[in-house]
């Protein structure tokens, strides 16, 4: 992640850089309306496409990941092991002095347990699963600080992990990213300090101290020779380019990231333990006949010989490109099925309409129900991940 987020980060302020010279003809020294240059930023973004700089180092970690798991034709499960990787790892994703010298940044991965009990937990027989890897802290969000015993504890050790001035950001996806998302997109108020300031993207009023309340109308872009900045319009607060469009990079570096690239079947990857990738599938909608049968008997009939076709497992996760969140499928439920067929015959009719129409990923549940080992008093079982929060900075080592 840190080869990725460090060569990403030149690569977009690069191409930024390019939009800003647009806007001001080139000259070498001009001010620029921040507003401006978001509008154009806006514009050159499609929901659910990468911007080029970003695209180009995605595909980049696919490809070199698909050369670490090497050929895996036909098989569902690819087992590799940590030490006999490790220098094709390094030679892959290089170090780079200026892990050493830039600012620390949180990485922070979600962690699944498959185990059929907490006992068996307890006892080491389980299957770790790597969820989402989100930029930034996670646990200084509301729902995290409003519930810990002892809150104070995470802001401390956010304080010790970034001393100075932090940019928080508030408004929505779309308003940064474009999209159609409404999701929220800064941490809890708890969790600022009063060195730190908030930058407003949003078209709604917010309760936020004023004298940290940055509106993004407030701010403009300065460019000097080979650099830029954006400071507020009184000079009061500068921002070199680096510290604020990590903002943008790091929300748009990871939505829809994964290991490896799309494709028909990719197989469940597992190192040292550890599943890095769940088995999926892709299909184009238009191969699922079985979603348009005329009674809700037949297409769970023809929906379950399809499965069976393709050796599905019965609990998936299921995401067209109509939806921006997976359905959860359980292709022994009639009811279940029924909703899965009325998602392809959706997506059915968007990739009539589109050009380039986008696919059906299948992706196994994991852990699956059996093994979701947090049980209540009455032994309900619930799904539950662990939020590790890693910090990589200047010549320390990496903190969880």
């Amino acid at each position: 992640m840190r080869w990725f987020m460090r060569e990403t980060t030149e690569a977009y302020i690069g191409y930024v850089r390019g939009v800003v010279d647009e806007l001001v003809g080139g000259a070498p020294d001009a001010r620029l309306d921040m507003t401006v240059l978001q509008r154009a930023l806006l514009d050159r973004m499609k929901p659910g496409v990468f911007t080029p700089p970003v695209q180009r180092h995605v595909d980049a970690v696919r490809e070199r990941w698909k050369e670490l798991v090497g050929e895996a034709k036909d098989a569902r499960r690819v087992e590799l092991d940590s030490a006999a990787l490790r220098a094709r790892f390094e030679a892959a994703f290089p170090s780079h002095p200026a892990d050493r010298t830039v600012a620390p940044f949180h990485v922070s991965p979600d962690l699944l347990v498959a185990a059929a009990s907490p006992e068996a937990f307890a006892a080491g027989d389980f299957l770790a699963v790597l969820g989402e890897v989100h930029l930034g802290p996670t646990l200084n969000a509301f729902c995290t600080l409003s519930q810990h015993p002892s809150p104070g504890d995470i802001t401390a050790a956010l304080v010790g992990d970034h001393p100075w001035p932090a940019l928080y950001v508030t408004g929505h996806k779309q308003e940064l990213l474009g999209g159609p998302t409404g999701q929220r997109v800064f941490g809890a108020p708890e969790a600022r300090r009063p060195i730190d300031y908030v930058l407003d993207f949003s078209t709604s009023p917010q309760s936020i101290d004023p004298e940290h309340h940055l509106r993004i109308a407030d701010l403009e872009v300065v460019v000097e020779g080979d650099r830029f900045r954006a400071q507020t319009r009184d000079g009061r607060l500068v921002f070199h380019a680096r510290q604020f469009m990590w903002l943008i990079i790091s929300l748009e570096a990871t939505r829809g990231f994964s290991l490896f690239a799309p494709a028909r079947h990719v197989p469940r990857v597992t190192i040292d333990g550890l599943v890095i990738a769940r088995e999926r599938w892709m299909f184009a909608p238009a191969e699922i006949d079985a979603a348009e049968l005329a009674t809700p008997v037949d297409r769970f009939a023809g929906v379950r010989r399809w499965a069976a076709e393709h050796g599905l497992p019965r609990f998936v996760f299921v995401k067209s490109a109509v939806e921006s969140k997976p359905t959860f499928v359980d292709l022994d439920s009639p009811l279940s099925v029924e909703v899965f067929a009325n998602l392809v015959r959706v997506a059915r009719e968007d990739a009539a309409a589109r050009a380039n129409p986008g696919g059906i990923a299948v992706t196994e549940m994991l852990p699956r129900p059996d093994q979701c080992w947090l049980v209540d008093a009455d032994g309900r079982r619930y799904t539950s991940e662990l939020r590790m929060v890693t910090c990589f900075g200047p010549d320390t080592r990496v903190g969880v």
